[in-house]
């Protein structure tokens, strides 16, 4: 799956007829992204509540999408701006973090400079801009951030309003859903012929493929530990979490890079059951594994 994320990198200095100009544009152009259904998330990250975003002439991103005339443009915006804050989507680790606010990134629109360590994450997460093109220097497939402290610079795959633009972002768009659907196979090859609901391949392929190769990746390293069985428990990888009173076994794969995520599964050698994949950050992972234990024995008993 693919995130777009809101550039707030732009200048400000403008009337309120050119911002909800572009914003119009460039909310088009997205809408163009979902209709064929290629893999766009329908949503757009803030850093924060839109209500506390100011815009230019607009005290924020709500009073901003209230002046759009057309009311099925309007309702379509206001479906977007529902995930914030960033951190709760874009996540990296601590080296990563570490190396990125070292490296303090910034851009240049209009010869000022914008602070651009929330384009750096959005950079470090394979995601993409999605940007009110109130100056020229906005107008670019690729946005480029340069470091203040060393020679490194990144580019941020940038939508900003018009149809070729568009259309490069939609190759891209293929190219990365391409290459997700190949780690997608790439799993099952290494599970070795999986049994799994349609929930745990919606979860997978939910994912960026920077998490999804993780995912791949500790699997992989559960089977070179030559324990018992390939996904035994050890509690540092893989941990034995069936709940007190639970008659089905639920195990957790634990991946903590680029964010920390919970595989939930079961596995009756050579047979494994996959049901499940939550953040760890999920406020009831406890109601999470009773719900995967319950969902595992269903998955057992059908495919016996």
């Amino acid at each position: 799956m693919q995130y777009f994320y809101f550039n707030e990198c732009i200048p400000l200095k403008v009337t309120k007829e050119v911002i909800l100009d572009k914003f119009c544009d460039s909310l088009r152009e997205y809408n163009k992204l979902l209709e064929p259904n290629i893999g766009v998330d329908r949503s757009i990250i803030t850093e924060k509540l839109p209500s506390d975003i100011p815009l230019g002439p607009f005290p924020e991103i709500n009073s901003l999408i209230d002046g759009i005339l057309d009311h099925s443009l309007r309702n379509f915006a206001y479906s977007l701006f529902i995930k914030h804050p960033i951190q709760q989507y874009f996540a990296l680790d601590d080296e990563m973090t570490s190396e990125l606010l070292k490296a303090d990134f910034a851009i240049n629109i209009s010869d000022i400079e914008h602070d651009a360590t929330n384009l750096a994450i959005t950079h470090s997460n394979g995601a993409f801009l999605f940007t009110v093109a109130t100056h020229n220097d906005l107008k670019k497939n690729l946005l480029v951030c340069n470091s203040k402290t060393n020679a490194s610079t990144i580019e941020v795959n940038n939508l900003f309003g018009e149809q070729k633009n568009t259309e490069y972002i939609e190759k891209e768009i293929l190219s990365r859903e391409a290459q997700e659907k190949g780690l997608w196979q790439h799993l099952l090859q290494v599970l070795v012929n999986p049994i799994y609901n349609s929930s745990f391949k919606r979860d997978f392929e939910s994912l960026r493929s920077e998490e999804q190769k993780s995912i791949i990746s500790s699997f992989q390293d559960a089977k070179a530990r030559n324990l018992a069985s390939p996904f035994y428990p050890d509690t540092k990888l893989i941990k034995d979490v069936t709940p007190q009173h639970g008659n089905t076994t639920v195990m957790e794969l634990r991946v903590y890079t680029p964010v920390d995520l919970r595989v939930y599964f079961n596995e009756n050698h050579p047979s494994i059951y996959l049901v499940k994949i939550e953040k760890k950050s999920s406020p009831n992972q406890s109601t999470t594994i009773k719900n995967a234990g319950r969902a595992l024995k269903r998955l057992i008993l059908t495919s016996s």
